[in-house]
């Protein structure tokens, strides 16, 4: 892939770099295109409010349009309003459950936001609770109690391990799991059995005076390397997982089973990421890694990371910016799912046009039901997307497979296949 870093991408990680410890960056101004590319890239990422919080009433503001100004402040404080709702939400209801004797653990989102001067200015989608069998039921019963309801209507509580809820009228989204990884895909699947004990080693944190119960600090920097990896496969790593990654590789590395997370990373086949997430880490967003206590290992590991800084800033917080690079996942998990083989573009490809029954049966409920009517399911995709293809010309079956080949490239610069 070629290198399409702008002097836009590198300003917005070095104020990202002040702005994750809570630091002013002060600048020159910017002509306006430039400071409008800068705010956009930052709307990609979902990291607005960090940016224009850092830069507020800067050289780079003072001479702009104040129109220009107040449209994307306007959008920093709306996040920040609405992170601000959502976390006082979960919160009442976190506290409800502990109240009636549940005790989920919390993963990703509260936690991350945590480590930021800040915390209100890194926005989350949605917030992550993890539950042992036992305890799935009852927990759900909980959140529809306080008032939210399930995305995909009553769940299967014998086959399902994850349920998603939104709250009418809120922001406030939950996931709840009861398994780390889904253990059926076929990627990524196996990655739950690095956690079977993750129940027995729990910590505790504060939250606005409120004691949540979340990962031990190894499980969960484990937990945030492997998302990243997932996110990475179908379609992108956003510079804000490296933030929240070394953030917390600095606040809790002295505590980390490195032994533990280097094995892990190896297992799952992650050949040179984890190396290069640190060295992006390190160079672009003043990580520490050696108070981090990284492995030397990672740190002495010689690679190239421009390749992979250029896929994230291009790519947006998950690799969204661009529906052809979202359609291509299949590609990449493909060539990932046949490590060993001689041609993975083509299997890739193949992967692509005929996904997993995993993959399959969310897209389709029929097939979920009808696990025999796969085939059917595979002939309805592709004359959807032909159908929507054609109505679209920025959505073409020829891009999605030339960005498939440009990331099955970026996963044999990084050794994640041969």
């Amino acid at each position: 892939m070629t290198n399409s870093m702008t002097g836009t991408d590198l300003l917005l990680l070095d104020i990202l770099r002040h702005a994750i410890r809570g630091k002013r960056f002060q600048t020159m101004s910017l002509a306006e295109e430039e400071l409008t590319a800068l705010l956009n890239r930052a709307e990609e990422q979902k990291i607005l409010p960090l940016i224009f919080h850092s830069i507020y009433n800067a050289g780079i503001l003072r001479h702009a349009d104040k129109q220009l100004i107040a449209r994307y402040q306007e959008r920093a404080v709306t996040w920040v309003t609405r992170q601000i709702e959502q976390t006082n939400e979960f919160l009442v209801l976190l506290h409800g459950m502990q109240e009636a004797g549940l005790d989920p653990i919390v993963m990703k989102g509260l936690v991350c936001r945590e480590l930021y001067p800040q915390p209100m200015l890194r926005m989350s989608v949605d917030e992550d609770l993890l539950v042992d069998d036992e305890q799935f039921r009852p927990v759900h019963d909980a959140i529809v109690a306080y008032g939210l309801v399930p995305d995909n209507g009553e769940p299967h509580f014998e086959e399902d391990v994850e349920i998603s809820y939104h709250y009418p009228n809120s922001p406030l989204y939950i996931e709840l799991h009861r398994r780390m990884f889904l253990p059926d895909q076929e990627v990524y699947g196996l990655f739950s059995s690095v956690f079977s004990d993750v129940f027995e080693h729990t910590t505790t944190i504060s939250v606005q005076d409120m004691h949540v119960r979340t990962l031990s600090p190894s499980d969960h920097i484990l937990f945030l390397i492997l998302h990243a990896y997932k996110h990475f496969l179908y379609g992108g790593v956003g510079i804000r997982q490296l933030c929240d990654i070394g953030l917390f590789a600095e606040a809790n590395g002295q505590l980390i089973d490195w032994k533990q997370i280097t094995d892990a990373c190896q297992q799952a086949g992650m050949g040179k990421l984890p190396a290069a997430f640190f060295k992006i880490m390190e160079t672009y967003l003043g990580i520490d890694l050696v108070k981090a206590f990284i492995p030397k290992e990672w740190q002495e590991t010689e690679t190239n990371i421009q390749p992979l800084l250029d896929d994230i800033l291009t790519g947006g917080l998950m690799g969204n910016n661009d529906p052809n690079r979202m359609h291509s996942s299949n590609i990449t998990l493909g060539a990932v799912a046949s490590k060993g083989q001689s041609r993975h573009s083509l299997s890739g490809v193949v992967h692509s046009l005929f996904p997993s029954f995993t993959y399959m049966k969310k897209e389709y409920a029929y097939v979920g039901r009808l696990p025999i009517l796969l085939p059917i399911g595979w002939i309805h995709r592709i004359i959807n997307y032909i159908f929507k293809t054609t109505k679209d010309n920025d959505q073409s079956a020829i891009a999605t497979l030339k960005i498939g080949q440009q990331r099955i490239h970026l996963l044999k610069e990084y050794g994640v296949i041969g």
